[in-house]
């Protein structure tokens, strides 16, 4: 064990030391539009230079999280996130505070100036604060993950994301109390403390009016009488402080003066259109059957919201970026990028004083953005078609599709025989050996299916079978190699009760033993279903039976079912990578094992794009995997 932890967390820190040259480059620069970058051609980028090492911090990010390892211990991930999130707030410490803090959409009252100028702070006092704020931030984010039984590794996305760091630690942002009191809002809606909820979102308020929009979604049945609280609380400085009441006024002027442009009028009847759709017809407490939680409904929210503001500042797209660490999306991961040409602006400031926002900088911010939203609009629309409504969780029909496979079903059935309200359906495809009475041996129901490629046989065939026999409420699959525990099965039963928008995912594996190659195989194939959300049947892919089965969308195709899973999968909702440590034997032969994986890259892109310009032929690909 020790062995494997030493190579993994080789990754780990030679990944992490890289981080840590790029954080101190982007720390040291005093502003971020002070270096541009002189292009060939002629062509000059203000803050060119910081725009470029912040697109390498951002795509380093998941090389970060996905070399973490799997391994360690909770408490040990939390110690090693937290101290990797202070290393790099440390780094940006020493750039400077812009002029003005209070860049932030609709910056209603308590902003960091008033803050500032209340209590006496310097900025150097200020943005200690902010970090061990920030700091507490992750900490929450940590704990909000593990409530959800979702990965925590991926609070580093948060935690040592470019934009933040830059926002908080570097340029000193007020933003963070807002963040900071929306996510304290939704840990303390699971506990029910509604006195606390709606102070936190008050206190939210006197930090920007997007907190009055998103007010309303806290609001349920049991905790009405304590929801004046917010309004109440987050207006009561603009009524007993003149400074913050002059503040007020001076956004209010800016809005009336906005009001006499048709296009902002019109934007704003949308955004409220918008707002009374989502109230109306998602909301928890008018429909039950829609299974929207309070992150998502956040997300959509602050979108919508993003239609009545001009210009959008990096520092509200960090609300963005904490929220996706708990509902991941690829347009605001997408954003969280295209964000920084936002900083030639302040190139064009530094060089020649005068704020030129560029229609190409906007463009890159925003063109990326919305071709990525218009995809997750059309997925989430074709889910929404279905009328899916959230299902048990209760009971678990684990499927393991065999053949020839006596020498180890026994060890695979055996791993999970002991588990609460779970049935073990074995298919198999014809094996010639024991593979079948060994599997009713070890307390397993037995199908055989054993019909020709062309129709419906192969794994994807026996799959569908065992789905079609099963009576779980959760359908996991998995090969006869894998072994699992019974801790597992309650982790994907529980992430699945605690998210009811998800439709399925993957567990993710470790190999029994300790190489250089298996931890490197390891790793593709955990950023390959974390990242890219491809999951292999090899990592254990799980389901809704009811879902699927309603929807009739299962490929009971010979070969690529896994891949093709993966993908029908999240046209009925988002999916997990749990990034847990199912065991699997290391395959022989490096030779032909690299042949093989060569093969199966082939075999996965070339179906990958069949899939975008018509239908892939299974049992063409089943032969060449073959060689047949």
């Amino acid at each position: 064990m020790k062995s494997k932890q030493l190579i993994r967390t080789g990754f780990w820190l030679i990944w992490l030391a890289g981080m840590i040259i790029i954080w101190k480059t982007m720390g040291r620069l005093v502003f971020p539009g002070i270096l541009a970058l002189d292009l060939p051609g002629g062509y000059t980028i203000p803050a060119g230079f910081f725009i470029a090492m912040y697109c390498i911090a951002w795509a380093a990010l998941p090389g970060l999280v996905t070399c973490i390892d799997k391994r360690w211990s909770p408490h040990v991930m939390t110690g090693v996130i937290l101290i990797t999130a202070l290393i790099s707030r440390i780094l940006f410490f020493p750039m400077a505070m812009e002029k003005s803090t209070t860049q932030f959409i609709i910056p209603v009252p308590a902003t960091s100036e008033l803050i500032m100028t209340a209590i006496g702070l310097s900025p150097c006092g200020w943005k200690i604060i902010l970090i061990s704020l920030d700091l507490l931030v992750v900490g929450m984010l940590i704990q909000e993950l593990k409530y959800r039984r979702l990965p925590i590794q991926m609070s580093l996305l948060y935690a040592v994301h470019p934009l933040v760091l830059t926002s908080f630690a570097g340029l000193g942002h007020a933003t963070l109390f807002f963040i900071a009191c929306l996510l304290a809002s939704i840990r303390s809606s699971h506990r029910s403390h509604p006195l606390v909820m709606f102070t936190l979102l008050g206190l939210s308020l006197q930090m920007t009016i997007l907190s009055l929009f998103i007010w309303p979604l806290f609001i349920r049945q049991h905790n009405r009488l304590f929801a004046l609280l917010t309004p109440a609380i987050g207006l009561l400085p603009s009524i007993l402080s003149p400074p913050v009441r002059r503040h007020l006024l001076t956004i209010l002027e800016s809005y009336l003066a906005a009001s006499a442009s048709p296009l902002w009028l019109l934007k704003l009847a949308l955004f409220l259109i918008l707002w009374s759709i989502l109230i109306l017809r998602f909301h928890p407490s008018q429909n039950r059957n829609t299974p929207l939680d309070l992150p998502t409904l956040c997300i959509v929210t602050g979108l919508a919201f993003l239609l009545i503001n001009p210009i959008v500042y990096p520092c509200f797209i960090t609300l963005f970026v904490m929220l996706m660490v708990i509902r991941p999306s690829l347009s605001l991961a997408v954003l969280s990028l295209s964000i920084s040409a936002f900083y030639v602006l302040q190139g064009y400031i530094h060089t020649t004083g005068i704020a030129y926002y560029p229609l190409s900088a906007q463009t890159c911010i925003w063109v990326p953005f919305f071709i990525c939203l218009a995809f997750e609009i059309r997925r989430s629309a074709s889910g929404m078609r279905h009328g899916l409504r959230p299902t048990n969780t209760d009971s678990v029909s684990v499927i393991i599709p065999t053949f020839n496979d006596q020498r180890r079903i026994q060890a695979c059935i055996g791993s999970i025989t002991q588990c609460k309200a779970m049935e073990v359906i074995v298919v198999d495809g014809g094996s010639t050996d024991s593979t079948c009475d060994l599997a009713i041996e070890a307390g397993a129901q037995v199908i055989v299916h054993d019909q020709p490629m062309t129709s419906g046989g192969g794994r994807g065939g026996q799959i569908h079978t065992g789905l079609i026999a099963a009576n779980g409420d959760i359908a996991v699959v998995m090969h006869a190699g894998t072994r699992m525990t019974c801790e597992q099965i309650d982790r994907i039963r529980e992430c699945l009760a605690r998210n009811p928008e998800f439709s399925g995912g993957s567990v993710g594996y470790i190999y029994s033993e300790s190489t250089l190659r298996g931890e490197m195989l390891t790793a593709f194939a955990d950023f390959r279903a974390g990242f890219l959300a491809l999951s292999f049947g090899d990592q254990v892919q799980f389901f809704r039976r009811e879902w699927l089965l309603a929807t009739g969308i299962f490929p009971d195709i010979p070969l690529m079912e896994d891949v093709e899973l993966a993908i029908r999968m999240k046209l009925l909702g988002p999916t997990v990578y749990l990034w847990d440590r199912v065991e699997r034997p290391l395959p022989r032969g490096r030779k032909e094992n690299w042949k093989r994986g060569m093969l199966v890259i082939r075999l996965t892109t070339a179906w990958l794009l069949h899939r975008m310009v018509g239908t892939p032929d299974p049992v063409a690909f089943y032969k060449t995997y073959y060689n047949k």
